[in-house]
């Protein structure tokens, strides 16, 4: 659990970090300019530093936006694959369809994992599936073992009846037809 809470926490801070450096290469008076930007320049990263990087939602502050949000506010900076490179560029949209949908599959991503990552942490301390796969592990895998090989050995003992019953049947089809076989015609 600390690993996907170390990757995450690290994606979004590479991500803010990212952010900063664009914030730094538009003009000041850009920066404020609400229709482009969304006026953020952070994501919330509910996770606190290391070594156990644990999960916080409240942790965010109020001018940050959640990571499935992020669609959202680069929307409004995408240019359509429709419209003119002029007419994006005169709108300050100069985003490509292709990047706003490959940030799109991975900030859903990235969000259905926070999402999901308290009902993985619950399971993780639960005494009921350790228990469970405890139980599983130290006792009826031997068993299971065993079953498996009397399985396997019931099939190959099915598969060499069946195939000696076949040679039989193939046998007698050819007598009935008047055929005359001989056993050193089956044997080579």
């Amino acid at each position: 659990m600390v690993d996907i809470r170390f990757e995450i926490h690290n994606f979004i801070s590479k991500l803010n970090l990212k952010i900063a450096g664009l914030g730094g290469m538009i003009g000041p008076d850009e920066q404020h300019d609400h229709v482009s930007f969304g006026g953020f320049f952070k994501i919330c990263n509910p996770f606190s530093s290391g070594p156990y990087y644990r999960y916080d939602p409240g942790r965010c502050s109020k001018d940050a936006i959640p990571i499935g949000d992020i669609t959202n506010v680069l929307g409004r900076i995408t240019c359509p694959e429709s419209s003119s490179s002029r007419i994006c560029k005169g709108g300050r949209k100069f985003l490509s369809d292709a990047s706003f949908n490959r940030a799109q599959a991975y900030t859903k991503a990235i969000q259905g994992l926070i999402d999901v990552l308290p009902d993985l942490q619950s399971l993780t301390h639960c005494s009921f599936v350790k228990d469970t796969f405890s139980t599983v592990l130290l006792h009826q895998c031997r068993p299971m073992k065993v079953s498996i090989r009397l399985l396997w050995a019931s099939t190959v003992g099915l598969s060499t009846c069946m195939v000696a019953l076949e040679v039989v049947w193939i046998v007698k089809a050819f007598q009935d037809r008047g055929r005359c076989i001989s056993i050193r015609s089956i044997i080579t």
